[in-house]
Formats: structure tokens, C-alpha cells, sequence
């Protein structure tokens, strides 16, 4: 079996990384295309605010579901009595 990214060492989380990041700024393009068609003033700073905003969406999501996790797996399994059975 062939590896999926070859003998790059963290081939697969750089992978990772690299799709978070073009879901992120992908739609930054769309945006800027569209506001050159329309012949807006602002072009650029539509892409950057849709940039800004897809890469901390991004971060603020991954925060939030690492703080849920963390109170439910980690700190109730330290008090188990707090779990709903």
C-alpha cells in the first residue's frame, strides 16, 4: 500500500491544514470576483474581511469544540457523580 502524501513526515496533518486553510480563503475569491464585476470601490477590502473572517470562524469553532469537549469528556469524567444516568 502506497502512503496518500509519500514519505513527508506530517504529510497527512499538513494535508489537514492545507484543506482547513482553502475552506477558509476559498470563498474570499468568490467574493472578490464578484465585487470586481460589480465594480465596487472596496474590492479589496471585501476579501480581506471574508479572509479575516473564514480563517477566525475557523479558529473560534476548533476552540469551541475543544472547550466542549474538555468539560464533557475530561472534567466529567473527573466528577462522574455530575453525569446524568
Amino acid at each position: 500500500m502506497v502512503p496518500l502524501f509519500g514519505p513527508v513526515p506530517g504529510g497527512m496533518e499538513l494535508g489537514v491544514i492545507l484543506l482547513i486553510l482553502f475552506i477558509a480563503v476559498a470563498p474570499a475569491y468568490l467574493v472578490y470576483r464578484d465585487a470586481s464585476e460589480r465594480g465596487s470601490d472596496h474590492v479589496y477590502a471585501w476579501t480581506v474581511g471574508m479572509i479575516i473572517g473564514g480563517l477566525f470562524g475557523n479558529l473560534l469553532g476548533s476552540l469551541l469544540v475543544g472547550g466542549l469537549y474538555y468539560a464533557i469528556e475530561v472534567r466529567g469524567s473527573e466528577n462522574p457523580s455530575s453525569r446524568g444516568s
